[in-house]
Parts: structure tokens; C-alpha cells; sequence
């Protein structure tokens, strides 16, 4: 495995990160709001996030619609 292959993998790696991080925060943020003013869970829609390094693609924030708003 050369260099370039080397450092693909861990940009993927990361990217793979990164995403899992952030749709676990997503989805513990959303339960939270739930919880405290009521609402429903409500599936989900797909975003494309960019950081300096990278973009996710297909992250997938929660969604919520309820009496909590």
C-alpha cells in the first residue's frame, strides 16, 4: 500500500468518525427535547455536511414534530 492509499483510508476512517459522532449527538439532543417538552420522534432527512477536510454525505439529523414547538 502506497502513500496515497495509506492516506485515503484514514481520511475515510475519519470521515466515518466524525459522522457516527455527530448522529449520536444528533439523536441524544433530540430524545432530550423530547423528553422535556414532549413531541414524536419523526424520521429523518439527508444532508451533505463540509468541514475543512471533508464531507459527509448522507448524514442524517433527526427530525421532530410535535406538541414541543
Amino acid at each position: 500500500m502506497n502513500m496515497e492509499e495509506m492516506d485515503k483510508r484514514i481520511m475515510e476512517v475519519a470521515r466515518n468518525a466524525v459522522k457516527e459522532y455527530l448522529e449520536n449527538l444528533m439523536k441524544t439532543e433530540r430524545d432530550v427535547f423530547i423528553d422535556e417538552h414532549g413531541g414524536i420522534k419523526n424520521g429523518y432527512y439527508e444532508r451533505a455536511m463540509k468541514t475543512k477536510l471533508f464531507e459527509i454525505w448522507n448524514w442524517r439529523p433527526e427530525c421532530t414534530r410535535g406538541q414541543g414547538r
